[in-house]
């Protein structure tokens, strides 16, 4: 039973990273074909998710802010990089000082947090807990239901991290678990009840379920979209 919960949180969560990234190397590629100029391109692109790139960036400057790391230069413009002799996009940066692995690692997860917690309170709020189909698709024919599929596109695409972001997550989590390890061995395992109160861990089923449901959302408009520009491309054949 544990393992059929988990698993219906983490499928929708790994289907929602693949179609984000399909979606966005097949919107590249689609501005690409368009008008034959790279870097315009990766403009048009930054232009169409721009509040995700806002986002995720500004995230990673709230995480260090609140966690006292000093913070650089902030850009949301897109440029191109080469590393390791390859170029590399980046669409937008902060410069955040270096800290020890515990703080590093907060502040490049922030993205992803934000990203969770964005996806599951737009989802309770315009579509409520309990939805029905017709009450989605009334929705979705509304404002709201073009701010959500805009906003969960914008969201689900710049949400996830960068290989910089993710550079000090292994350290941080080898002394997590050795931590953890410790203090089964002197406390044993302490229960949900004693870790969570009652009121706290029922909201936080509410708020994963909703993250689910969000998820699963942008997962159908990801794969609208998938399924429109691969039609595009072969026709273009």
């Amino acid at each position: 039973m544990i393992i059929i919960k988990v698993l219906l949180f983490i499928v929708p969560l790994f289907l929602l990273y693949i179609t984000s990234r399909i979606v966005t190397a097949m919107t590249l590629e689609f501005f690409t074909h368009g008008f034959r100029n790279r870097k315009l391109a990766i403009w048009l692109y930054s232009l169409l998710f721009f509040p995700g790139i806002v986002l995720h960036e500004a995230s990673h400057v709230l995480a260090a802010l609140v966690l006292f790391v000093r913070v650089g230069d902030v850009s949301f413009f897109p440029r191109l990089e080469k590393i390791d002799h390859t170029e590399e996009i980046r669409l937008g940066y902060a410069q955040i000082a270096r800290s020890d692995v515990f703080r590093a690692s907060i502040i490049g997860v922030a993205p992803l947090m934000l990203g969770f917690l964005l996806l599951g309170f737009g989802s309770r709020y315009i579509f409520g807990v309990s939805a029905t189909w017709e009450s989605i698709l009334t929705t979705l024919l509304s404002w709201w239901g073009i701010i959500a599929i805009y906003g969960g596109l914008s969201i689900s695409q710049l949400m996830w991290t960068s290989k910089s972001d993710r550079q000090d997550w292994f350290t941080a989590l080898i002394l997590l678990v050795g931590v953890g390890v410790s203090v089964y061995f002197l406390f044993g395992l302490p229960t949900i009840s004693f870790v969570l109160p009652s009121v706290l861990s029922t909201r936080m089923y509410t708020l994963f379920t909703s993250i689910i449901h969000g998820a699963w959302f942008v997962v159908g408009i990801n794969t609208v979209m998938i399924s429109v520009l691969f039609l595009f491309f072969r026709q273009q054949r």
